[in-house]
């Protein structure tokens, strides 16, 4: 049985949305109950169920991005690359006027120190599109921290 939407759909965690909504819609044509039904064979709703569910979350940036959050910390929590979890109000609430990657205006961040002098960054723009924990890295080494975002 899949462990991600990405393996339901049967593409990488690294696909494009076209490839991704390619793979959906030849999988729910292939496992349409009326065509599966017509074919003598029992439908599988299960299977049909999280193929739906999988579109739902990839087809839009915002739930995409959140999901792959979620599977990055999940990952980094299985094989212990988390330093420390600290809250949201425990890091600090800095002016950031630029872009972030997406070239998307970023007005506001947090910042929190890390023990080798850098600091992990989260911006509003990923705040604004997450929800639960969040892995930041490091600015200047790899140590991740968890982020629990909550209300401030």
């Amino acid at each position: 049985m899949p462990h991600t939407h990405y393996e339901t759909l049967g593409v990488s965690s690294e696909a494009s949305h076209t490839d991704i909504k390619a793979a959906y819609r030849e999988s729910i044509l292939r496992l349409h109950p009326d065509k599966v039904s017509a074919a003598g064979t029992p439908a599988d709703s299960t299977h049909y169920q999280e193929l739906q569910t999988a579109w739902t979350v990839l087809r839009e940036p915002s739930s995409r991005m959140a999901y792959d959050q979620q599977l990055a910390l999940a990952s980094a929590q299985q094989q212990g690359f988390v330093s420390q979890t600290v809250m949201l109000a425990d890091m600090e609430h800095v002016k950031a006027p630029g872009e972030d990657s997406t070239h998307a205006t970023v007005d506001t961040a947090y910042q929190y120190p890390c023990r080798c002098g850098g600091s992990y960054w989260l911006d509003d723009v990923v705040l604004n599109m997450s929800q639960g924990n969040v892995l930041v890295q490091c600015d200047t080494c790899s140590s991740n921290i968890e982020v629990t975002l909550n209300s401030l």
